[in-house]
């Protein structure tokens, strides 16, 4: 897999960022998932999620709670500009923060994403608003997705 370096010196910004969306309440699941410890070396799905989007971009930062500071340092937390209003308004407010021109937009609870889908979505070059992936039951999927600022 191929990582990108942080862009240094650069006047352009990125083309892409990655916004890892944990601003949900977790009611269904009983306690924060995005804290939840999956893999065995006590990475949280979190933790886990912004790995992943470094995999794809130098720019990754978290749309959700400040609390996360604490378990991703060096990683922008971003607040929901419409808390409670769900993963669309979540999806508004990381392309508010982003430099980039499109951002790849993950959730926190997706921990078997493939980053090679991730990488051939980025490679993508198109005037389009979006690029969402479709499952093999042909549903569209809206996360992970590449969203335009346009």
């Amino acid at each position: 897999m191929r990582s990108h370096a942080p862009c240094q010196n650069s006047e352009e910004p990125p083309s892409i960022a990655v916004a890892v969306l944990a601003g949900g309440r977790s009611r269904r699941f009983g306690t924060d998932k995005a804290l939840f410890q999956l893999c065995l070396d006590g990475r949280t799905l979190l933790e886990r999620a912004v790995e992943t989007g470094r995999e794809v971009a130098s720019e990754v930062f978290v749309v959700g709670h400040a609390r996360y500071s604490t378990i991703i340092p060096h990683t922008a937390i971003v607040p929901d500009d419409l808390p409670g209003e769900g993963p669309l308004a979540a999806i508004q407010s990381a392309l508010s923060f982003a430099s980039a021109s499109r951002v790849l937009v993950l959730a926190c609870d997706m921990p078997c994403v493939s980053i090679t889908l991730l990488e051939w979505m980025a490679s993508i070059e198109t005037d389009a608003g979006v690029v969402l992936p479709r499952s093999s039951d042909g549903r569209w999927q809206p996360i992970p997705a590449i969203y335009s600022q346009s």
